[in-house]
């Protein structure tokens, strides 16, 4: 394992880095929403294909899914998906909006 310390603005920041990969704790950065059920902090939206996507961080155990509702009327939902606690998770839609997107939600399951 390797340590590299930097001064950031005088304070200092050490990260430790193993084979290649930086190794630190997961923190919620500011994002769209907070989920009302576990908490999560979550961002959604839409590439450029209208292939929706969603990332949450959970504090707890979660079990959520990712529903798209497309702009030709159709609405679609990926499986159930339960992510480890106090990490971000990405959930990519599988389906294609061919011609938009009118929303993207997280649905939490209890």
């Amino acid at each position: 394992m390797r340590k590299s310390i930097r001064r950031i603005g005088g304070v200092v920041a050490a990260t430790a880095v193993a084979g290649g990969v930086m190794v630190a704790a997961a923190a919620p950065a500011q994002a769209g929403f907070v989920t009302p059920v576990y908490g999560m902090t979550c961002d959604t939206g839409y590439n450029s294909s209208y292939r929706a996507w969603g990332v949450c961080w959970a504090p707890i155990p979660a079990k959520w899914k990712l529903r798209v509702d497309c702009t030709f009327g159709g609405t679609y939902d990926t499986i159930w998906h339960y992510p480890p606690q106090n990490e971000w998770y990405r959930i990519d839609h599988h389906v294609s909006c061919n011609i938009g997107v009118n929303s993207v939600h997280v649905v939490e399951g209890t």
